[in-house]
């Protein structure tokens, strides 16, 4: 935690900034009369959404909706900060040796570490809880106050999920910037899936792989979907117990290497290929004028799975620093296949993943 206070400090403040002094900056006849709650009925007329708690509705207008909205992804970026702070000796060799000679076992220091990456968070969305319930409270909008709270604890929740998932990547990555990459990538890629794929159904297998690697995307769905806290606690067990089990088995020597040259990743890397594999193919799919009912297969998807799986192979290669070209000396040129050769051959499993997914959901 001594690490972390300036961090936690500044996050404390934009927190603060985005929400409760942006509420005064607005003022209270204004914010009052875009909150005002009314009845299901009138929900298409004010923009009320309607929420649950033990079996009472629950009204929470869209004003405040867009505060959340704020939060969630000043969340994201707290949480991406304040872990590449506490991991950060893990990436470079004289300090990984320093770290792992400490009278600690492994498991002692990543808990003390993931301990205190959530006590931080914690301590930036209670000030900004207290803040934002006080004035709620002072301008007479007690109404909503029950709302506000179980929607912005489950802002929380999410961003605890995202956390655990980028424990696991903090813990495998080899440097901390291809940590940053692969964790921001993950989360760029997420809304052009979903811009693609407009027409998929919310309970598609595709659409859930979707939220599934993308934490932080997902926690924008916590302001306005009926989740319930059943699913948030499996999936921050889930990540912080693939996150534990990831850091204690992770060898002192990955530190300072390229990601890209860490056995783990060419088993992982499907996923990037996977992931261009969907975006090529159904852009390319809508230009496809064949009369073809089933797209899968469409020509020009075909040909856009196959090239938009080689694209996210190269790009997430050339990224992570996997090797690119031959290594003198490592193998035999008559028995090694030429490493772009290999990264093609690679990329095909991203194409069977397309289909598998595609199939099966």
């Amino acid at each position: 935690m001594t690490d972390l206070r300036s961090l936690i400090a500044i996050f404390t403040f934009l927190f603060l900034l985005v929400m409760p002094i942006a509420m005064l900056i607005i003022g209270r006849e204004v914010f009052t009369a875009m909150t005002t709650g009314q009845d299901l009925s009138h929900r298409a007329v004010d923009g009320s959404i309607s929420f649950h708690l033990f079996d009472n509705p629950l009204l929470l207008n869209d004003a405040l909706i867009v505060f959340l909205l704020f939060v969630v992804t000043l969340s994201s970026v707290a949480v991406i900060t304040l872990g590449g702070s506490l991991f950060r000796p893990l990436y470079r060799r004289d300090t990984v040796d320093f770290e792992w000679s400490l009278p600690l076992t492994k498991n002692e220091w990543f808990l003390g570490r993931a301990l205190a990456l959530i006590a931080g968070l914690s301590i930036i969305y209670i000030v900004n809880s207290f803040a934002t319930s006080a004035i709620l409270y002072a301008w007479g909008l007690k109404d909503i106050l029950p709302t506000f709270l179980l929607i912005y604890l489950k802002t929380y929740l999410a961003a605890i999920v995202f956390t655990g998932f980028s424990l696991v990547i903090f813990s495998l990555s080899g440097r901390l910037f291809d940590a940053i990459v692969i964790n921001v990538a993950l989360h760029i890629t997420c809304p052009f899936l979903l811009l693609i794929s407009g027409s998929m159904p919310e309970n598609t297998l595709l659409r859930g792989i979707m939220w599934f690697f993308a934490p932080a995307i997902d926690s924008y769905r916590a302001v306005v979907a009926a989740k319930s806290f059943f699913y948030y606690a499996v999936l921050i067990v889930f990540w912080f117990v693939l996150s534990w089990f990831c850091a204690t088995k992770r060898p002192a020597e990955w530190g300072g290497r390229k990601t890209g040259t860490l056995r783990w990743f060419h088993g992982a890397q499907p996923i990037f290929s996977f992931i261009g594999s969907v975006i090529v193919s159904n852009l390319f799919a809508v230009l496809d004028p064949s009369p073809m009912r089933t797209t899968l297969l469409k020509p020009l998807f075909i040909i856009g799975a196959l090239l938009g799986a080689f694209l996210g192979q190269l790009v997430s290669s050339a990224v992570t620093g996997k090797t690119l070209q031959r290594v003198t000396g490592e193998d035999s040129e008559n028995t090694k296949l030429h490493p772009i050769l290999q990264e093609w051959l690679w990329s095909l499993g991203g194409v069977a993943l397309l289909y598998a997914f595609t199939l099966i959901g």
